[in-house]
C-alpha cells in the first residue's frame, strides 16, 4: 500500500488573467510533485458574489479532489496544475454551502452531540454552534491534530455559548488550534493511503474456515483504510474486538472508533468487568496513537440484531467477531444502514469505562 503526504507550500503571484495560486505538494513512494491551484479572473468575479470566501473554497475543493485522486491510484507525478473556470463553479458553490464535517460530532441534526465537550454543559450542540467552532473542518484538518476540548462560555445574553479551549498535536508543535489547516501552520499535513495499491475496501467477502488468516486480514483492512470515525455495532460484541483494533490502530487514518453493543450483562456478570478492564488497558497502551476509542452499551429498548461496520467509505454487514476470529463460514456484505441509524442508537447508549 503506497502512502502519500500532502502539504501546503504557500502562494505564488498570478500568471496572466488568474488569481494568485495556492501551491500544494504531494510526496511519497519515491515521488514528489508540487502543483498550482488557482481560478480565472472571470471565475473569481462571479464567485465572490456567490460565496463569502471563494479562495478558501477553492483550496478546500482542491484538497478534497487531490486526496480522492491519490486514494484511487493516481501517483503524485501525475498531478497537474488546476485552474478553475467560471463554467466549473457549481461544485465550488456546493462545497461553500455544505455543512461542516467533524469527527467529534455525532447524532442527528435534531440531536447533535459534541465528542470534544469537556463538560456536560456543552455536550449537546447544534449545526450553527458547530459552524462557529474553531476546530477545523475534518476535510482539511491537519492529520496531527488530536484531543480538542470545547468548554462552556455562556453569558446571560447567550447561555449556550461555547469556546475552543485547547487541542494537542501528535508531533508536539505548540498548541494546536484553528490554525491547524492549510496556510495556518507550516507543519500542516494530510496523509493519504493509495487503496488501489493494496486492493480497495471489499464490497463483499466470504468468511472461509479454510482461510483463518485471510478472514482476519479482511477486517483488519477495513480498519486500516478507514478515515474519520469508525462505527461498529454488534449486539453481543465481545472484548476480543479490541484485539482486532489493536492490530491496525497505529496504521489507520481514523481519528475515532465507536464500539456499540447490547447490554453487557447478557454475557454474564463478568463480561462488563472484563470489557471495562480491557478497555482501560487498551487506552493506557495506545493512548499516544491519537485515535480515540469509546464503547457504549444499549441497556434498554429494542436492541437490533444487525452487525454493522460503518466508515466514510463503506457500510458493511459483518459476521460476529467470534466468527471472524474462529473462521466459521459466514459473509461480509454491503449494508444499507447509515451513520444516522448508528448515531441514533449511540445517543441512547451508556458509556463503558
Amino acid at each position: 500500500m503506497a502512502e502519500y503526504s500532502l502539504k501546503y507550500a504557500g502562494t505564488v503571484p498570478p500568471r496572466g488573467d488568474v488569481t494568485p495560486a495556492f501551491v500544494l505538494a504531494a510526496e511519497g513512494d519515491g515521488q514528489k510533485k508540487s502543483f498550482r491551484v488557482d481560478m480565472t479572473g472571470t471565475a473569481y468575479a462571479v464567485a465572490k458574489n456567490k460565496m463569502p470566501n471563494p479562495m478558501g473554497a477553492l483550496l478546500g475543493s482542491a484538497l478534497v479532489d487531490v486526496e480522492a485522486r491519490l486514494r484511487s491510484g493516481t501517483e503524485p507525478r501525475q498531478l497537474k496544475d488546476v485552474s478553475l473556470h467560471s463554467s466549473e463553479l457549481s461544485g465550488l458553490e456546493e462545497l461553500a454551502k455544505s455543512q461542516k464535517q467533524c469527527s467529534w460530532q455525532s447524532g442527528t441534526s435534531s440531536a447533535l452531540r459534541c465528542g470534544a465537550a469537556r463538560d456536560s454543559k456543552v455536550l449537546q450542540t447544534t449545526i450553527a454552534a458547530c459552524e462557529k467552532c474553531e476546530v477545523p473542518d475534518q476535510r482539511w484538518i491537519c492529520v496531527h491534530f488530536v484531543h480538542p476540548q470545547i468548554v462552556d462560555s455562556g453569558t446571560f445574553d447567550d447561555p449556550h455559548a461555547r469556546a475552543f479551549l485547547d487541542a494537542q498535536c501528535n508531533i508536539g508543535v505548540g498548541t494546536a488550534g484553528k490554525e491547524c489547516m492549510p496556510g495556518g501552520r507550516e507543519c500542516w499535513e494530510r496523509r493519504i493511503a493509495d487503496l488501489e495499491a493494496d486492493e480497495t475496501e471489499p464490497s463483499g467477502y466470504i468468511v472461509d474456515p479454510a482461510k483463518p488468516f485471510t478472514n482476519k486480514r479482511a477486517v483488519r483492512r477495513l480498519i486500516r483504510h478507514a478515515r474519520g470515525v469508525i462505527r461498529w455495532y454488534e449486539r453481543d460484541m465481545p472484548a476480543k474486538v479490541l484485539e482486532i483494533v489493536a492490530d491496525e490502530i497505529a496504521a489507520t487514518d481514523a481519528t475515532r472508533i465507536r464500539l456499540l453493543s447490547g447490554d453487557l450483562d447478557h454475557g454474564g456478570k463478568r463480561q462488563r468487568a472484563r470489557v471495562r478492564k480491557d478497555l482501560e488497558d487498551f487506552r493506557e497502551e495506545f493512548g499516544s496513537v491519537g485515535v480515540e476509542i469509546e464503547w457504549r452499551e444499549l441497556q434498554s429498548g429494542e436492541v437490533p440484531h444487525d452487525r454493522v461496520f460503518l466508515t466514510e467509505a463503506a457500510a458493511l454487514n459483518l459476521p460476529p467477531v467470534n466468527t471472524l476470529l474462529k473462521g466459521d463460514t459466514s459473509e461480509i456484505a454491503v449494508s444499507a444502514l447509515t451513520t444516522e441509524w448508528f448515531d441514533a442508537l449511540w445517543g441512547q447508549a451508556v458509556p463503558i469505562g
